[in-house]
């Protein structure tokens, strides 16, 4: 049984009332993890692996009790915090450019500039010489959808505009710029702190480049 499977038995015999209690608890729960995962001095008894699974998850399982409590005649109102996180989730549908970068100390400085074309995501990455390091350009393509569907994934909206971890000085910084067709850029950064689904991103921006990338 899948996962969609599973939450949607689960559902279809509770009440209207005992459905919002869910979307309730559930909401507290993700909004709990994520705040703790957000301030690296908490002690949070997970393993930082850990936070993608439970935190992604309990987002299905709220997603799906939305759903339910429509189903069953329920109104749903967002929050106003999680009005923007539709909000910029709908943004990515006129997503212009997305650059990323990262670099530190003990990190080969790597800049990956993303340009949405007409189907698909034109990706350049680069990574500058650090040491005995060669400076190299490589060039691949992803569908325009994937590409789209991913990074709704990831939430963004839900994302800090800074992470930061004083405990730690000379580990890895980041930076992400996003540019649309319609509305303001949006940055993201981070020293030595990310949030709790980055590597989603950075596989995301090197998704099977060993296969389709071309030297440029």
């Amino acid at each position: 049984m899948s996962s969609e499977e599973y939450t949607a038995a689960y559902f279809k015999n509770r009440s209207k009332e005992e459905i919002e209690n869910d979307i309730k608890r559930l909401k507290s729960e993700i909004r709990r993890l994520i705040q703790k995962h957000d301030n690296p001095d908490e002690e949070t008894g997970l393993m930082f692996e850990d936070y993608r699974d439970v935190i992604r998850r309990n987002l299905e399982y709220y997603g799906n009790a939305v759903k339910a409590y429509q189903q069953k005649g329920g109104k749903y109102i967002p929050t106003k915090e999680e009005q923007k996180v539709l909000d910029f989730d709908d943004a990515i549908s006129h997503l212009k450019t997305l650059k990323f970068e990262i670099w530190g100390q003990w990190i080969i400085r790597e800049t990956v500039t993303c340009t949405v074309e007409r189907r698909s995501v034109s990706v350049i990455t680069e990574a500058y010489p650090r040491y005995e390091s060669p400076y190299t350009k490589e060039k691949f393509t992803i569908p325009k959808e994937r590409f789209f569907s991913v990074l709704r994934n990831l939430h963004m909206g839900m994302w800090l505009r800074r992470y930061y971890n004083e405990n730690i000085s000379d580990g890895g910084k980041w930076l992400l710029r996003l540019t649309f067709t319609d509305r303001r850029p949006r940055e993201y950064s981070g020293s030595n702190h990310y949030p709790w689904n980055f590597e989603e991103l950075r596989s995301l921006l090197k998704k099977n480049s060993r296969k389709q990338a071309d030297s440029v």
